[in-house]
C-alpha cells in the first residue's frame, strides 16, 4: 500500500467528506477487493479449501459495490486474476502443489473433517467452486436470492456463523477450534468479564442479562457474549435459561434482554485469575489482543507456539498507519521498518517497545480505526 495511494485517498476524503473506505474504492476502482473482517479468524478459513477465500472476496466485493448477477457474471472480470481458470466449474482442492509437509497435513485434516461433517449432515461434497458457493449459501454463509427482475443476487452479510453452528464437525476438530477461538476471540473478554464479576464479589448463582452485564462491566454487548463463551469454555461457569444449559452457539446469539442464570465455578475461576496483575497472568499472555500496537501483536503471536515462522513473516508484512507530528502520514509494516534500519524484525520490535516506554511514540487504536476501518464490516 503506497504512500502515493494514501495521499490520493486522503486528498479525496478532504475534498468530498467520504470515509476512508469510500475514498479508497473511488481511487482504486476494480483493484480494490474486500472480505469480511471475521473471515480471516473464522473456522471457515481453516476448514475450507483456499479457493473459498477467493470466493469470499468476490461475494464480499459484490456486496460492497452493490453488484448483482449470477456467479458467472461476478467471476467474469476476476476469474484469471483469482485463479479460477474454469470459472464456476473450477475444481476445488484442499491440497495444492507446491506445498510444505505441515501445510499438507493441516489441509488433509481439514478436508477429512469437512467431508465427515457433510456425510453426517447428508450433504454431498462440492466438487467445483460453483457447488461450494451454493453449499455455503444453503448453510447461511452467504445470501443468495432471485430479485423481482429475475437477476440473481449474492451477498455476504455482516454476521458470519461459525462452522460448528451449522455443521456436525468431528470432536477432534472442534476441540482444536475451541482452543484457537479462545486465544484469538474469546480469551481477553472472558478474562475482563471474569475479573469484573470477581471484583463485584460474585459468590453464587447470578440471574442477569447481557444488557445488565454491559451496564455493569462497561464491555460492549458482543464482547460480553464472547466473554461468556470464553468463560464457559474454560469451565469457569455454565449459563442456564428455562432450566436448559446454554451451548456456546446459544451464548453467541443471546438477546441482550434475555434473562439467564450464570452458575460460576469459583475455584476454577480463581485458579486462572491469580495473580491479580494481568501482565503476570499466563492465561492473559496466551491471548492475542489484535487491537494492540503492531509490535505488541507480533510479540504475542511470537509467543503462540501454534503460529509458524511463515505466519509470523506474513504478520510482519501487514501494513499499519503512521502519523508524524507535522501531520505527514503513511503506511508501514514491521518488515519495512526492519529493512530500513538493517535490523531483524525481532530487534525492531524490541526497539519499538523501548521507544514507546520513553514516550517517543504512542499507539492510538481509535485513530487507527478512524483511518483504516470506515464504517463497514469489511477489511481491504
Amino acid at each position: 500500500m503506497s504512500n502515493k495511494r494514501n495521499r490520493n485517498i486522503r486528498a479525496r476524503m478532504a475534498r468530498t467528506g467520504e470515509s476512508f473506505m469510500e475514498a479508497a474504492r473511488a481511487v482504486d476502482g476494480d483493484d480494490l477487493m474486500y472480505h469480511r473482517r471475521d473471515w480471516a479468524h473464522s473456522g471457515w478459513a481453516r476448514l475450507l479449501p483456499s479457493s473459498a477465500h477467493i470466493l469470499e472476496t468476490i461475494v464480499a466485493t459484490a456486496t460492497m459495490e452493490n453488484v448483482d448477477g449470477n456467479l458467472r457474471h461476478l467471476f467474469k472480470d476476476r476469474a484469471a486474476r483469482l485463479r479460477f481458470p474454469q470459472g464456476v466449474a473450477t475444481a476445488v482442492s484442499w491440497v495444492e502443489d507446491p506445498i510444505d509437509d505441515e501445510t499438507r497435513a493441516l489441509s488433509e485434516e481439514a478436508e477429512a473433517a469437512f467431508r465427515a461433517a457433510l456425510a453426517a449432515a447428508g450433504r454431498p461434497v462440492p466438487g467445483t467452486v460453483g457447488e461450494l458457493a451454493v453449499l455455503l449459501a444453503e448453510l447461511g454463509v452467504y445470501q443468495h436470492s432471485i430479485l423481482p427482475s429475475g437477476k440473481e443476487q449474492w451477498r455476504a452479510g455482516p454476521d458470519l456463523s461459525a462452522p460448528e453452528d451449522v455443521l456436525p464437525l468431528p470432536a477432534s476438530w472442534l476441540a482444536r477450534e475451541e482452543e484457537r477461538r479462545w486465544r484469538l476471540v474469546t480469551g481477553r473478554p472472558a478474562l475482563a468479564l471474569a475479573r469484573h464479576l470477581r471484583d463485584q464479589g460474585l459468590k453464587a448463582d447470578l440471574s442477569t442479562t447481557i444488557l445488565r452485564l454491559v451496564q455493569d462491566s462497561g464491555l460492549p454487548a458482543d464482547e460480553a457474549r464472547r466473554g461468556l463463551e470464553g468463560m464457559a469454555y474454560r469451565g469457569w461457569m455454565t449459563a442456564h435459561r428455562h432450566d436448559a444449559q446454554l451451548r456456546h452457539a446459544d451464548l453467541r446469539e443471546l438477546d441482550e434482554h434475555a434473562r439467564f442464570t450464570l452458575r460460576p465455578d469459583l475455584e476454577a475461576m480463581a485458579a486462572e485469575l491469580t495473580p491479580e496483575d494481568p501482565d503476570d497472568d499466563d492465561t492473559a499472555d496466551a491471548v492475542i489482543d489484535w487491537n494492540a500496537s503492531p509490535w505488541k501483536v507480533y510479540r504475542s503471536a511470537e509467543q503462540d507456539h501454534d503460529l509458524s515462522s511463515e505466519s509470523l513473516a506474513v504478520l510482519a508484512s501487514l501494513p499499519f498507519p503512521i502519523e508524524h507530528p507535522d501531520g505527514a502520514a503513511g503506511m508501514l509494516s514491521l518488515r519495512d521498518l526492519a529493512e530500513a534500519q538493517g535490523m531483524s524484525v525481532e530487534a525492531t520490535v524490541r526497539a519499538l517497545y523501548e521507544l514507546e516506554g520513553v514516550g517517543a511514540l504512542k499507539w492510538d487504536d481509535e485513530r487507527r480505526r478512524a483511518v483504516t476501518s470506515g464504517s463497514v464490516p469489511f477489511a481491504v
